[in-house]
C-alpha cells in the first residue's frame, strides 16, 4: 500500500508547481467580487424527502439560504439540485464534496458550487446558478478536466475582455474518445461566458482564446508544451 500512496503524493507535488493561476495570468483579467461561503449540511430521513423520484437528499444551509442535493434516483441515474423551490438536473455524476461561492458582477449575483466526484477520471464540476432573481433562477454547468488536489482553492473566474468568464480545462483525447495526433498539446484551458441560457466558449472575431499544454503523468516534466491562443 505504501508505494501507491507515495506515488500519489509525488504526483500531487509535481502538479502544485504549476497551478491553474499560472495559466490565468495569460489573460490579464480584472478581479470580480466573490466570496467563499461556509455551510452546514446533513441528510434528510426518507420520509422527509420532498421529491419522490429520489431515495437520498442532502440539504445544505449556506448563509441566508439553503439548497437540496438529490441523488440515488429510483429510475435513472441523474442527480438534481433544488434552490428556492426550483429543481435543476445536474447529471449522472455524484459529487461527494462542494466548495460554495457567491459572485457579484454587473448587477448580477451568482451562486457557484465546485463539486468533487470520486471517479477514475480527474474531473471538477461547476454548477453555476444565476440567483439575481431568486424566483427565476438560471442554471449553467461547466466541466473541467485535470482536477487534482492543488485545484481546491484555485481561481476559476475573472473579468476578461469586459466579460465575466469562468475557466475550465478540456482533455481533447477524452472529449473525442480518441487520441489526437495533430501535433497540438492534449489539454487546453479556455474562458467561458454566460450568453442568455447558454455557457459559451469566448471567441473574438472567430478566434478562440485558448492556452494549450501537455502534462507528463510520470511527474518528470509536469506541465510542458504551453502554447497560447493556438487555433484549431
Amino acid at each position: 500500500m505504501k508505494k501507491p500512496i507515495l506515488f500519489l503524493l509525488s504526483l500531487f507535488t509535481s502538479f502544485y508547481v504549476f497551478a491553474q493561476a499560472d495559466f490565468l495570468r495569460y489573460y490579464g483579467m480584472e478581479t470580480v467580487a466573490s466570496e467563499k461561503l461556509e455551510y452546514r449540511d446533513g441528510f434528510l430521513q426518507e420520509d422527509e424527502i420532498d421529491n419522490g423520484d429520489y431515495e437520498t437528499c442532502r440539504i445544505f444551509f449556506c448563509g441566508d439560504f439553503s439548497f437540496s442535493y438529490y441523488y440515488a434516483k429510483k429510475n435513472g441515474n441523474e442527480n438534481a439540485i433544488k434552490i428556492n423551490g426550483q429543481t435543476f438536473v445536474t447529471g449522472n455524476e455524484m459529487c461527494q464534496e462542494f466548495d460554495a461561492y457567491r459572485i457579484r458582477d454587473g448587477g448580477k449575483t451568482y451562486f457557484v458550487l465546485a463539486g468533487y466526484a470520486a471517479a477514475a477520471r480527474f474531473v471538477r464540476f461547476f454548477y453555476i446558478f444565476d440567483i439575481t432573481d431568486t424566483n427565476a433562477v438560471r442554471f449553467y454547468k461547466m466541466v473541467s478536466d485535470l482536477f487534482f488536489a492543488y485545484q481546491r482553492d484555485e481561481d476559476f473566474l475573472g473579468r476578461y475582455k469586459n466579460q465575466l468568464c469562468f475557466f475550465a480545462v478540456t482533455d481533447r483525447w477524452m472529449a473525442s474518445l480518441r487520441k489526437k495526433d495533430d501535433g497540438i498539446p492534449n489539454y487546453y484551458i479556455a474562458p467561458y461566458f454566460i450568453d442568455g441560457d447558454e455557457l459559451k466558449e469566448f471567441a473574438e472575431g472567430g478566434k478562440r482564446h485558448r492556452v494549450y499544454f501537455d502534462f507528463d503523468f510520470s511527474g518528470e516534466k509536469g506541465v510542458h508544451n504551453i502554447t497560447r491562443n493556438f487555433e484549431k
